[in-house]
This record gives C-alpha cells, sequence and structure tokens, in this order.
C-alpha cells in the first residue's frame, strides 16, 4: 500500500474539484480501471464531516469533489481528509491522506 499527502486550500462555498495523478515507480500513470474510492473529510477530533464525490476520469487520475452545499457546511479552518482507493479483488491499494484549509471568502 502507498502513501501520500496533499493540501488544498479552498474558500468557503466554492466547489471543490480537484484531480490527483498517480503514477507506477517508472512515471508511468496506473492503470485506474474498475477501480474505486472512499474520501472523507474529517474535523481534528476525527470526526466526519462530509464524503467526497471520487470518480477515475483517465488513466493514473483520481478525482475528488464537493459541491459548493458541502463546503458552505465546512467550518471554517484546518479539515483532515483521507482517500482510500482499490479493487474489488485488493481493498486498498493506494492510502491519500492531507489537509483542507477552509478559508472565508467569495468563491471565485
Amino acid at each position: 500500500m502507498k502513501a501520500a499527502f496533499y493540501s488544498f486550500d479552498i474558500k468557503q462555498g466554492a466547489v471543490f474539484d480537484e484531480v490527483i495523478c498517480v503514477n507506477d515507480e517508472s512515471g508511468n500513470p496506473i492503470d485506474t480501471t474498475g477501480y474505486a474510492g472512499t474520501a472523507k473529510i474529517l474535523n481534528i477530533d476525527y470526526q466526519p464531516l462530509a464524503d467526497f464525490t471520487v470518480s477515475f476520469p483517465a488513466l493514473g487520475q483520481i478525482r475528488l469533489q464537493l459541491t459548493a452545499e458541502q463546503v458552505r457546511s465546512l467550518p471554517l479552518g484546518r479539515q483532515l481528509f483521507n482517500l482510500r482507493v482499490g479493487t474489488p479483488a485488493i481493498a486498498s491499494i493506494y492510502f491519500i491522506e492531507g489537509d483542507l484549509n477552509v478559508r472565508w471568502g467569495e468563491p471565485a
């Protein structure tokens, strides 16, 4: 199982749409055909706040999305997230975690 850490900034009420690229040791995009993923946003006490929509738009890409309503519901400040990606045969191939800094302001 591989792990990575990401940090994202977002303005409260904005749509969140980010793509994470995953490559093998040679730098080639990993074939994510048939993969599934779950991703949760947690507060600093590890209480769940929201779930990302997770999709795989192309080889080596994992897309994380939140609606404006979901982002609006998040408290300001640093929140945590984790993403687990796997196949039916292997429950968790990748584990990605990070933080989401929710800031006040009008979305761009």
